[in-house]
């Protein structure tokens, strides 16, 4: 089976770098500076398909929650394979982090803890083998 694919969304330039070193062992990884350019990215290419995205929740115009709810209104099965990880725990009652449940994560998130939950969406939703 080909290597699983991982957008990352975040615009720290020092987040990505470090984010994508996580991920590349398990991850075919792909960035992405900022909400409008991830879009084009996941819409863009209709043979590259992400296994998870994993997006960082505020940002200097869009948020996360912009582009969850964009690919949602595009009627993208990626809502289901959208992971969440910021550096502000969400509030009592937040329903964005009800909804995502343990795919919201915060910062800092253990490696193992971050891995773990992106590989699991991914084989939740490609059935690959643990």
């Amino acid at each position: 089976m080909s290597k699983l694919r991982l957008l990352i969304v975040d615009d720290d330039a020092l987040t990505l770098r470090a984010l994508e070193r996580i991920a590349r062992n398990d991850f075919v990884v792909h960035t992405s500076p900022d909400i409008e350019t991830a879009f084009a990215r996941i819409e863009g290419d209709p043979q590259l398909v992400y296994d998870v995205v994993l997006c960082d929740l505020h940002f200097r115009s869009l948020s996360g929650r912009d582009l969850y709810d964009r690919l949602q209104r595009a009627g993208s099965d990626l809502t289901t394979r959208f992971v969440l990880l910021t550096g502000i725990p969400p509030v009592a009652g937040d329903p964005f982090a009800a909804l995502l449940g343990p795919r919201y994560l915060t910062k800092p998130c253990a490696v193992p803890v971050l891995l773990s939950t992106l590989l699991g969406v991914a084989r939740l939703t490609r059935h690959v083998a643990a």
